[in-house]
């Protein structure tokens, strides 16, 4: 290991000092990133012909994807670029990685229902572990990005099956939401929705009623039709599977005319 450190530090050294920064920027990705996020998180307008330049030294490996380029830095030459940042400047780009992929989530959100789903989970799957990441941090930095990605993310967990994972995420995103003590917020009621439905898909439906419950109840003192409208129509849902048709009837009706 010290003898591969070692190797790295005289190919980084050897890097024009612009070269050198953009590389030890790199390292707040996972999983691989396209040019485009490089440019916006690393904040290099030539992204692109960097990347090629890293790539000639052997810094960076390239995929072909279809649709775009993907690069990605090898696990150790990561954690060596990681180390050349200092606290804040590591602080600073994960802020501004947290908040590319928070755009990328919410742009997705309202496309997984549409004639579009397929490709746009795709993308948030290719994706998955800069997504991991994000949350990771705003656990330890206590970001609020980490809440509002989880309560973006339920859909895509949801539809890929990745039912403990998600979870996991949104009941630590509800335990941080609670622990501020803000009161009822739209971020909350989406969270404890998201998290609703992934346990109902898990089969604890006790569970998922008073978390479908609690949801309502902030929507409506938000005043949220669509809110309400949603953990309505999930509240019937529940009651149906659960074979209460009698309850069911009256909650899914009450939705049925607030989406009319």
């Amino acid at each position: 290991h010290q003898t591969l450190w070692a190797a790295v530090s005289w190919s980084y050294n050897l890097l024009p000092p612009d070269l050198a920064r953009f590389w030890a920027h790199l390292s707040v990705f996972r999983g691989g990133f396209t040019a485009e996020a490089a440019r916006e998180v690393c904040q290099e307008p030539r992204a692109l012909d960097s990347l090629g330049r890293l790539r000639a030294y052997s810094l960076v490996t390239a995929e072909d994807t279809g649709d775009e380029m993907r690069f990605r830095l090898l696990e150790s030459l990561r954690e060596f670029g990681g180390a050349q940042l200092g606290a804040q400047e590591r602080d600073d780009l994960a802020d501004c990685h947290a908040g590319c992929f928070m755009r990328l989530a919410e742009q997705a959100e309202p496309l997984l229902t549409g004639p579009d789903q397929s490709r746009w989970l795709d993308r948030l799957g290719e994706e998955q572990d800069n997504l991991r990441a994000v949350m990771d941090w705003s656990d330890t930095s206590r970001s609020p990005h980490g809440p509002k990605l989880a309560c973006t993310l339920w859909r895509f967990w949801a539809i890929r099956g990745l039912l403990n994972e998600g979870r996991l995420r949104l009941e630590r995103a509800v335990e941080r939401l609670d622990a501020q003590g803000d009161g009822g917020t739209e971020v909350q009621a989406r969270a404890l929705n998201g998290l609703a439905v992934l346990v109902r898909r898990q089969g604890d439906m006790a569970a998922a009623g008073r978390l479908q419950r609690r949801s309502l109840a902030i929507w409506r003192t938000l005043g949220d039709a669509r809110g309400i409208a949603s953990s309505l129509n999930n509240l019937g849902t529940l009651a149906t599977l659960t074979g209460d048709h009698a309850q069911a009837e009256p909650l899914l009706r009450e939705s049925l005319a607030l989406w009319r």
